[in-house]
């Protein structure tokens, strides 16, 4: 038998048929669902590339505030710092200047106790005074300087009054 001579049956033929044009349909849907599937694929790609560079820019915009805190907050401290530096430096300076006077005092103070001439220790002595009062000794040290200063014009007096007695 040729292969011509042998026909299939038109109903055998009609279901091959059907089933040929179903499988083709079917291809034609995978076809296009294949197409769907690549460009959602694409279009995820572009949405994500998408997101991210909108991600880097808000993280980099925040990076820039953040980096202008930073500056400022170190401006801030920088300045504090040096306000604390110069108010300590100027307390040191005024201590500085305090215990040079005070070292001059004491040096003429230490003087008066040798003095034997009464004009001579009173002209010391208004030199004390003098000294007493310049705004570089410090208030703390006037009472004791005082006290100081009454003792030696105390002892100085005894001194004169027992030197006239003898």
């Amino acid at each position: 038998m040729s292969p011509s001579s042998c026909r299939l049956p038109t109903s055998v033929q009609e279901t091959l048929q059907r089933i040929v044009s179903n499988l083709a349909n079917k291809n034609g849907e995978i076809h296009n669902f294949i197409d769907l599937l690549n460009h959602t694929i694409k279009n995820i790609q572009v949405n994500s590339s998408n997101a991210i560079s909108e991600l880097d820019e808000e993280f980099d915009g925040l990076y820039s505030i953040l980096d202008e805190m930073k500056g400022s907050m170190a401006n801030t401290i920088q300045q504090e710092e040096a306000r604390k530096i110069q108010a300590l430096q100027d307390q040191l300076s005024q201590c500085s200047n305090a215990l040079e006077s005070s070292e001059e005092l004491l040096e003429l103070a230490a003087q008066s106790l040798d003095i034997k001439d009464p004009a001579e220790f009173f002209k010391l002595v208004k030199s004390i005074v003098l000294l007493v009062g310049t705004p570089s000794v410090p208030e703390r040290a006037a009472p004791a300087l005082a006290l100081l200063l009454a003792q030696i014009c105390f002892e100085s007096s005894r001194k004169s009054v027992q030197e006239k007695l003898v």
